[in-house]
């Protein structure tokens, strides 16, 4: 018994010395970790819907480029189930943008998206709450007076706030107003505030009637932007 101790003793250094001259321990760290992304709309699952996965450096710093432009740069898309929920499996590490398509909420359409972080070996899960993405646009129309020469603000006004894409599509001013996302008339201070989706480059649609619509270039809404114009409204 001791002579086979001996034997394996033996046995065990030879292999151990082996390993230290002629061997070089070689680790390989997991370079991926698990990623979801869930989709609400007032806390409610969102499901059937698309979610794309887009690497960080696609989203170039333009604030004219609409986050969606950027879909085509998706190196995933994943279907949200029944819980809301879009799970893209295992990802390379690295930061991403995720986007979703449109999810509609009375006349407007939010298009949530974020930046994620994939970590090695780390399962990550992160939230878009469709509606938490809008920003503020607050218009003052002011109207000529020739009595003092000045220009004044001025109640009665329609407004309408209509995205670029959306305007780009449509032939007449009732088109037009048809595809706003939304319509207010001016107050007693000439004013119009909007709460809509941000994502979008806007325009503003100005009239009285709808053979004098006047259509004004705004602004592209960031999330959280509170976005103030003054309108002189003239034909």
């Amino acid at each position: 018994m001791k002579t086979k101790n001996l034997i394996l003793s033996l046995l065990v250094v030879t292999f151990l010395l082996s390993c230290s001259d002629d061997s070089e321990l070689t680790v390989i760290l997991k370079q991926s970790g698990n990623l979801k992304v869930e989709l609400t709309q007032n806390e409610t699952p969102v499901n059937e819907t698309k979610v794309y996965l887009i690497p960080q450096t696609f989203m170039l710093i333009d604030k004219a480029a609409e986050p969606t432009s950027y879909i085509e740069y998706a190196i995933d898309m994943v279907t949200t189930n029944e819980d809301g929920i879009a799970d893209f499996g295992e990802v390379n590490v690295g930061n991403y943008y995720t986007i979703s398509e449109g999810v509609v909420v009375g006349s407007l359409i939010y298009h949530p998206g974020r930046t994620v972080q994939v970590v090695s070996d780390v399962n990550k899960k992160y939230t878009m709450e469709a509606t938490d993405y809008y920003g503020t646009i607050t218009i003052t129309v002011n109207e000529y007076n020739s009595n003092t020469d000045i220009w004044e603000p001025t109640s009665g006004y329609h407004v309408a706030i209509i995205p670029s894409d959306f305007l780009e599509n449509t032939e007449s001013p009732e088109e037009d107003i048809d595809a706003a996302f939304d319509e207010d008339v001016t107050n007693a201070s000439g004013m119009v505030t909007f709460n809509v989706p941000s994502g979008y480059y806007y325009y503003a649609l100005v009239y009285t009637i709808l053979d004098n619509v006047v259509v004004y270039e705004l602004t592209f809404l960031e999330t959280g932007e509170d976005y103030n114009r003054a309108i002189n409204f003239s034909i």
